[in-house]
């Protein structure tokens, strides 16, 4: 049977690794539209009309014309799949993104910093020019780690109860 401390102990620490990683406040603006702190953080370390990836997710499936408002300075990097009709991503500035809070076609915005896939132009790319988030890399090697050491505890609590 599995002791109960070293199962007690594996709950509090996956326990800690969600709390530490769900970091970013959710703020909502005037229209509803609900986005991640980490945005307003980006934009605010970045000079100039600097370009920050995004996600949104839309009430209505995505078309062109949605878009349209925006200039080719607020928004460029458009990428969307048609298996999700209701979500896109994007780069924008700090403009293009007021003008998206404000906007009550839209549900929601991300950062796109975290696990999601993004066309990238660096030289860190993975097959077909993408590139894994840093961050989303170092969450999978951490749950490997835990899950190992949960295992050799779990066997080794078997060993001295025999």
């Amino acid at each position: 049977m599995i002791n109960k401390k070293y199962f007690v102990l594996s709950l509090v620490i996956l326990f800690l690794i969600n709390v530490s990683l769900v970091h970013a406040e959710v703020l909502v603006s005037d229209a509803n539209v609900s986005y991640e702190s980490e945005i307003i953080e980006e934009f605010n370390n970045q000079s100039g009309d600097t370009f920050v990836w995004i996600v949104v997710y839309l009430k209505d499936p995505f078309t062109e014309e949605f878009t349209s408002i925006f200039s080719e300075s607020e928004i460029k990097d458009i990428l969307h799949r048609p298996i999700s009709p209701n979500k896109f991503s994007a780069k924008v500035t700090k403009g293009g993104f007021d003008k998206l809070i404000l906007d009550e076609r839209v549900d929601r915005v991300f950062y796109n910093g975290k696990l999601y896939f993004v066309e990238n132009d660096g030289n860190n790319t993975l097959p077909g020019n993408r590139s894994l988030s840093i961050v989303g890399v170092a969450i999978l090697t951490i749950l490997i780690v835990l899950i190992i050491l949960i295992y050799y505890l779990i066997k080794r609590g078997k060993k001295s109860n025999n």
